[in-house]
């Protein structure tokens, strides 16, 4: 699986996964005179269509599967179903809306962060890889200066830091959720597009909410964990990280 740092395709994988289909449940959901005014079916499914669409086409063009794409793709299908469910035949919403995107919206950051703890490895390919750290001098520090249980030590520490931003974003997407989906009518006249209204406020506000805490975090852990490799190793902090341009020395 792909975990890519090529901006273009950050850019590209943000306009296809959260602007776009915020402008489309906005937008497109109205009903109006407008022609761009097409109704909260068609509002959704273009919605969910574009991530679905720029997935696809990602992966034919690079058969290589993008982390970000494939939490989207999830996202995605799961509030699709939790709509199918939700909205009625006479127009009306359940109530249980705010309980079940609650959830969902909560889910996938818990699952990444539970993941993050359980499985070290899956910490040093988001977090701790060749591409920032020079692992490869580190290690031999470490092992010519017999400080391993420190090392251990202090990568289980950044983990813990790491997949804590997961938990704070799942508590805070939750409460996210609650607070835009609980004050609809789901019996209005007009309850769908409301109700797709205000999942493209919790997209959006989803991403701040978890793009934010995520970034100060693992800012917290990125300096932790140099911190302590610098007094473990009694390296440099230019020694300790880029490890493309140690090797050439």
């Amino acid at each position: 699986m792909e975990n890519s740092n090529n901006p273009s395709q950050n850019l590209q994988e943000l306009i296809f996964s959260l602007l776009l289909p915020i402008v489309a449940l906005t937008k497109l959901s109205q009903t109006g005179d407008e022609i761009w005014h097409l109704g909260p079916e068609v509002g959704l499914a273009v919605a969910l269509a574009l991530p679905i669409g720029y997935g696809v086409y990602h992966f034919i063009k690079t058969r290589k599967l993008s982390m970000m794409s494939m939490l989207g793709l999830v996202s995605v299908l799961a509030t699709g179903l939790i709509t199918i469910y939700l909205w009625n035949e006479d127009g009306s919403i359940k109530p249980e809306a705010p309980l079940l995107f609650g959830v969902k919206e909560a889910i996938i950051p818990f699952i990444l962060g539970s993941a993050i703890l359980l499985n070290s490895q899956l910490f040093k390919s988001l977090f701790y890889q060749p591409a920032l750290f020079n692992i490869k001098l580190i290690e031999e520090q470490v092992a010519e200066k017999k400080k391993q249980v420190g090392y251990n030590r202090a990568l289980k520490i950044s983990v813990m830091i790491f997949a804590g931003s997961f938990f704070i974003s799942a508590t805070l997407n939750w409460f996210v959720a609650q607070y835009f989906l609980s004050d609809i009518d789901y019996t209005a006249s007009d309850s769908l597009a409301l109700y797709n209204a205000a999942i493209a406020k919790i997209t959006g506000w989803g991403f701040v909410v978890i793009g934010v805490p995520a970034i100060i975090i693992s800012c917290l852990a990125l300096w932790y964990l140099i911190q302590q490799l610098k007094k473990l190793t009694g390296l440099s902090i230019d020694e300790v990280l880029h490890a493309q341009e140690s090797h050439k020395k």
